[in-house]
């Protein structure tokens, strides 16, 4: 009942704050019928030019300054060629914020060392010997990544099974100290199938079902690898849910997954392409996270962010899935990285598990959380370039 209501709260905050509906975001998704009706009238139109939002519920100041910040940035940018976004149903970001996401990206990967292999990766017989490679590349990658934080973590372990291998990764589970009680992949498998559910029963465990998903898919490995293992970092540190939020709990897992999962820094906050009528293959959630960006209000990033800004815990993993909050918060997340540098965060994640987040927060990032997202609304809307 908790759940519902909260949901319920959500969806109400949002339709009376303005950001988008469930009708709004139908008609920005990129294979609506509106999109393919409209095409053909589209594509007449020599010139196409910036027009006002479609929600005019904002607030007038800041929808101002959003339109003309966009008319800046489309006269300033003539490389963006909006008639090929509208025919090939693309979105894209400012080529500015493609340049400050690639230098975050490299002062973070500077930190990574090369590591030797160990037996941390536990793979079934018969996962593939390629994929067992893309694997066991990743987790040496993600321990490398975060050695000088934690170590070498020789307890991790990495569990990796196929759909018709549940029986063996619930031995797996047993054997590492869980009870069979507590989760049955054979059951799981039957009732979710098998693309990518991972859990962790006991500490420094994070089971793979290498579904078809991930079948010779070396992105979609890297990013859950270093998602899960970012994990096993927050736990090293003695971060727990009692001391982030969901934002940044899920956040900064989200962030470290792309961080080795992508080629540059300006594919962690555009597209990496896509076919028409299908689903945008976007690093950071669906089209959706795009249309509420474009045109989110201080007052509504406000209310986004706190819904967010809770313990991770049962009762609040449906807000999560609901405001999609692993992208929100990753975004979030990178933007202190790149506003703040990577020394900073480190310096944050080490401390925040000994000292109150929100004035550890103030105290290195120079302004309050509630500062923080309520500018939020600045910075989603100068990355996103939302065409209807």
């Amino acid at each position: 009942m908790k759940k519902k209501l909260i949901a319920l709260a959500v969806s109400t905050l949002f339709i009376l704050t303005g950001c988008a509906t469930g009708t709004e975001m139908g008609e920005a998704s990129l294979g609506s019928q509106s999109n393919e009706e409209n095409q053909s009238e589209q594509e007449t139109q020599e010139s196409p030019q910036p027009e006002p939002r479609k929600t005019s519920r904002l607030d007038p100041e800041v929808l101002a300054r959003a339109q003309a910040a966009e008319k800046a940035r489309l006269e300033a940018e003539g490389n963006l060629d909006l008639r090929y976004a509208r025919e090939n149903n693309l979105w894209k970001i400012s080529t500015f914020a493609g340049e400050v996401a690639e230098e975050a990206r490299k002062s973070v990967l500077a930190l990574k060392e090369p590591m030797e292999e160990n037996d941390s990766l536990l793979a079934s017989a018969q996962l593939s010997e390629e994929d067992k490679k893309l694997f066991q590349a990743a987790l040496l990658d993600s321990q490398a990544l975060w050695s000088d934080l934690i170590g070498k973590n020789e307890g991790f372990r990495l569990v990796v099974f196929t759909e018709t291998e549940g029986a063996w990764a619930d031995d797996v589970a047993a054997d590492l100290g869980a009870s069979k009680n507590q989760m049955s992949w054979v059951k799981r498998i039957k009732s979710e199938g098998c693309n990518g559910g991972n859990a962790s029963p006991v500490a420094s465990v994070a089971f793979v079902c290498a579904g078809t998903y991930f079948t010779d898919n070396e992105r979609s490995i890297r990013r859950l690898v270093s998602h899960e293992y970012f994990h096993e970092v927050q736990r090293q540190m003695e971060i727990t849910h009692l001391d982030w939020p969901l934002w940044l709990m899920e956040g900064s897992a989200t962030y470290a997954g792309e961080l080795l999962a992508v080629s540059t820094g300006e594919e962690i906050l555009t597209a990496l392409g896509s076919t028409k009528g299908e689903v945008l293959a976007k690093t950071f959630g669906s089209p959706q996270v795009a249309a509420i960006s474009a045109d989110i209000s201080e007052t509504q990033a406000l209310e986004l962010y706190t819904a967010l800004d809770v313990p991770p815990t049962n009762e609040t993993r449906q807000v999560l899935q609901d405001l999609d909050g692993y992208d929100f918060g990753a975004l979030a997340f990178g933007r202190l990285i790149e506003e703040h540098g990577i020394s900073k965060v480190i310096e944050f994640i080490e401390r925040s598990a000994d000292e109150g987040i929100s004035e550890l927060f103030t105290e290195l990032f120079a302004h309050s959380k509630t500062d923080f997202f309520l500018s939020m609304s600045g910075y989603l809307q100068s990355r996103f370039v939302w065409d209807y």
